[in-house]
């Protein structure tokens, strides 16, 4: 019996030895390279590492899903990390194309700027698919599905998806009340309606920042859209009183 036992010892011991478990630290440095080749702007690698990290199974020794680090002032679990700037890679990926886009067509380069928007989009709604996978895991902290809801609004603003933008700011709203991103994301709102040409739409959803707002900037930049959406509808008076609010709070008889 001791012979067998020993047998069994000995084979446990060398399935250990020959299989490659990484330690906690080093799964946490390897996080930290892919956060290095995301600083970098290098896409593909950062991408590479980012899957890799979110892919990785539990081990015998180490449970992946406990380890955590670090961005800026939130401490998350790696994979949730790792699927966060998934989405925020894709995403800049997505901008970056839409520029390349925009700058085509400057330049006249009508089916150049096409395909780069199609691409854009692709990247934008891998960001999305990334984001949407935090905000419906329970487990994920509260304070990063917020923040990936956000970043949906900001990806569909950022491609000009102004409808779809609104329904993520309404489904911000539904599952995240009273969150530090409600005000930022109602602004957006506002806005995307504006560009809708929904003027009425765009009045109330301003209206209702101003009721939540403390920023002086967006407070001025509410009411003067508020005072052209009403002048764009026709509503003169309605304008010129909104416009009086900005005229009124500054005093700009001492400017020169």
């Amino acid at each position: 019996m001791t012979r067998y036992l020993f047998v069994l010892s000995a084979f446990l011991l060398g399935l250990v030895t020959t299989s490659f478990f990484p330690t906690e630290e080093q799964i946490q440095d390897r996080f930290a390279l892919g956060q290095r080749y995301y600083a970098a702007n290098d896409h593909e690698n950062c991408v590479k590492i980012f899957k890799e990290i979110e892919e990785m199974p539990n081990y015998p020794l180490l449970n992946v899903d406990r380890i955590e680090v670090r961005i800026e002032e939130l401490v998350l679990p790696i994979r949730v990390a790792a699927t966060y700037q998934l989405g925020n890679s894709y995403r800049n990926v997505g901008r970056t194309l839409l520029e390349r886009s925009e700058n085509a067509l400057a330049e006249g380069d009508t089916s150049l700027a096409g395909r780069r928007r199609k691409e854009a989009r692709r990247a934008f709604d891998e960001a999305k698919g990334h984001y949407g996978r935090i905000v419906d895991d329970p487990k994920a902290p509260y304070e990063v599905r917020v923040m990936a809801q956000y970043q949906i609004v900001r990806a569909d603003f950022q491609m000009g998806n102004y409808p779809e933008a609104v329904a993520d700011v309404e489904e911000l709203l539904r599952r995240f009340p009273g969150s530090d991103y409600e005000e930022a994301a109602i602004y957006d709102m506002g806005w995307a309606y504006h560009y809708m040409g929904k003027y009425e739409e765009c009045i109330a959803t301003f209206r209702k920042l101003l009721e939540i707002s403390h920023d002086d900037i967006k407070l001025d930049r509410a009411t003067f859209q508020i005072a052209e959406s009403h002048l764009a509808l026709g509503r003169y008076d309605d304008a010129v009183r909104w416009f009086r609010r900005l005229v009124d709070k500054y005093d700009f008889s001492k400017m020169t």
